[in-house]
């Protein structure tokens, strides 16, 4: 990745720097930008480019959030960890580093206050920017401030003007659908759920149940639905982010990603509600979601976002046996997404970016040896979402025209069809039924509205405060 920088009246952009995983970028007053990357820490850089620096190196935790405080000599930031977060200030000079209190997404501000987030509110002290102190409490300013999906990314920016902007209610990247079937010739059947911001469709080998996210309000959380009762239940109700849902062989749990530890790890609960949220692994230095399970239940594999790899994604797996210590199967300079499984174990299809940067194609590969048995492309003109038939005979895809499908021979040598179109439409994620005839899949609701609704899709309100930091003076006295 880089980090790159655009005129306000047009023009070509210009690179700044190589980079890993950026979160945020903020501009300073002496001609430099500094950055939050994932992969290494707080960086700053020309405003021209050149070769980033290392303000705060990468310890195993999350560094977000940087800004170089007034005196030039201290960089403020919040730091992630598997329980909590907190803002911090260190010195450019010593390296010596003070925790300031609990919360993330500090701004300091030129009234002579820090604000900041505990969730999905946003607070303000007052803070003197000699001595480095809070001096005075802590007050609440605006409750349910958006944070897009991510408790990296509050929705809220402030000018030296005194104008706020900030976002309440739901997603800018939810879009509202409605659940439907359908049939390999594009013929649609409603499920009959009302029409939600669902994403992560799955459906339980039984065929009885699907399991799904809702990202809407400002959280996301697994939702159980009973097919032949036409029902759901709510499956996790921590404050953190819950999505990504798949089902273990029998039906009876249902794994998932969760932020509940302060970074994206992977938990199971039973379906039916019963009993706690279970972590099953994590890693250290980077984040991990569920992709798709072994037809056994043995092997969970998983994508992989990690500070070693500077494409940002890898794959890989674990044994659900034993102690389930992660294993990357795939990392280098692309980035590779989303594996799944053949139902009989032995190939593994999955995403990556090796052709481009800006556009992903289907490959296979053989399981376990994926780095010298051999390599196929399946996708021809971009593709992604892929899956496998029940019957591991064919192979499905998104592309840009539509659904796809791949016809696969794996005897005596693996061999690969021409693609063909399924259907197309405003299908956003997809699951295939266990018997392999129809798709359950997010229809994004946009489709059927008329112009003006489908522009209120996503963000429920945009606030812009005029005049801001003369409310927060009155409200917060600075002494």
């Amino acid at each position: 990745a880089q980090l790159k920088k655009i005129s306000i009246s047009g023009g070509a952009p210009m690179t700044l720097c190589d980079a890993g995983v950026v979160r945020d970028a903020r501009w300073g007053r002496d001609g430099t930008i500094v950055y939050a990357d994932v992969t290494k820490g707080v960086m700053r850089v020309s405003a021209n480019g050149g070769t980033p620096e290392t303000l705060v190196k990468l310890t195993g935790d999350y560094l977000v959030h940087p800004q170089i405080l007034p005196d030039g000599k201290t960089i403020l930031y919040s730091q992630l960890t598997a329980d909590k977060s907190q803002v911090k200030i260190q010195s450019l000079e010593s390296g010596e580093q003070k925790v300031l209190f609990e919360g993330d997404c500090a701004q300091y501000i030129p009234t002579g206050h820090l604000v900041y987030m505990t969730r999905n509110n946003l607070l303000a002290v007052p803070f003197d920017p000699d001595s480095l102190k809070a001096t005075g409490g802590s007050v609440p300013i605006i409750e349910g401030i958006f944070r897009a999906g991510s408790i990296y990314a509050p929705q809220f920016a402030f000018c030296d003007s005194g104008t706020l902007v900030y976002m309440s209610g739901g997603s800018p990247n939810a879009v509202e659908g409605t659940l439907v079937w359908v049939d390999r010739e594009g013929r649609e059947e409603p499920l009959g759920a009302m029409p939600d911001a669902y994403e992560d469709p799955s459906i339980s080998p039984d065929g009885a149940w699907i399991a799904y996210s809702i990202a809407g309000d400002g959280n996301e959380d697994i939702w159980v639905y009973d097919i032949a009762r036409g029902t759901k239940t709510r499956l996790t109700f921590d404050a953190a982010n819950d999505f990504s849902p798949i089902w273990t062989p029998d039906s009876k749990r249902i794994i998932f990603c969760s932020e509940r530890a302060g970074r994206q790890s992977i938990f199971w609960k039973a379906a039916d509600g019963a009993g706690k949220v279970e972590q099953i692994a994590s890693v250290s230095n980077g984040w991990i979601w569920p992709t798709s399970l072994s037809k056994d239940g043995n092997i969970l594999f998983f994508g992989q976002a990690t500070t070693a790899d500077t494409s940002g994604n890898n794959i890989g797996m674990l044994s659900m046996e034993g102690d389930r210590t992660p294993k990357l199967l795939l990392q280098g300079k692309y980035g590779e997404f989303n594996p799944q499984i053949s139902p009989d174990g032995r190939w593994l299809a999955y995403e990556s970016n090796e052709s481009g940067p800006s556009q992903r194609e289907v490959y296979v590969r053989p399981f376990p040896d994926v780095d010298s048995g051999g390599k196929w492309q399946v996708s021809t003109n971009g593709g992604n979402n892929a899956l496998w038939s029940p019957d591991g005979r064919t192979l499905f895809y998104v592309g840009p025209d539509g659904a796809m499908a791949v016809s696969v021979e794996t005897d005596p040598t693996f061999r690969l069809e021409t693609p063909r179109k399924l259907f197309s439409g405003p299908y956003l994620d997809w699951d295939i039924c266990p018997d392999g005839k129809r798709f359950l899949t997010v229809k994004a609701k946009r489709d059927e509205t008329s112009e003006d609704e489908s522009a209120t899709a996503g963000p429920r309100k945009i606030n812009v405060v005029m005049n801001w930091f003369e409310e927060l003076k009155e409200r917060v006295p600075v002494p």
